[in-house]
């Protein structure tokens, strides 16, 4: 159950802020992969974006999200680095990942559920599937 506050400032800009939703963290380089994913999950989580591997890094341990739906191919580090990085650290180690990559060979599969991810999906994507995964990763 969330809420959703609405306000009006001192200048007029109608504002809301969303209590009690989980956040998760897309960490993506493709604009377009960014903007199918907050569109698919934004009613229900705050849909937070890196937009590469050192961005993602930073925003897990200051975010700590309740999901990190992962990317692979991206410049500087791999999502593979990652979740290894992530992996190593108590305030991230727990932090469940879902890839969602290109890379459809098994053993990219196998690699990233190797890494300690909770799921591995490969694009293009269905939009619900994504969501219903996404719901049991929480449960």
């Amino acid at each position: 159950i969330y809420t959703k506050l609405i306000y009006l400032d001192n200048t007029g800009c109608l504002w809301g802020i969303n209590m009690g939703k989980q956040t998760i963290l897309v960490v993506d380089d493709e604009p377009h992969i960014v903007n199918l994913i907050r569109l698919t999950l934004q009613d229900e989580f705050i849909i937070e974006v890196a937009n590469s591997g050192n961005e993602a890094l930073l925003k897990a341990s200051e975010l700590q999200p309740a999901l990190i739906t992962m990317d692979i191919m991206m410049p500087g580090m791999s999502g593979f680095e990652v979740v290894e990085e992530l992996k190593k650290y108590k305030d991230t180690k727990d932090i469940p990942v879902l890839f969602l990559s290109a890379k459809d060979k098994l053993a990219d599969m196998y690699e990233g559920l190797d890494l300690g991810a909770d799921d591995y999906m490969t694009k293009p994507f269905e939009p619900a599937e994504l969501k219903t995964r996404v719901s049991k990763i929480l449960e």
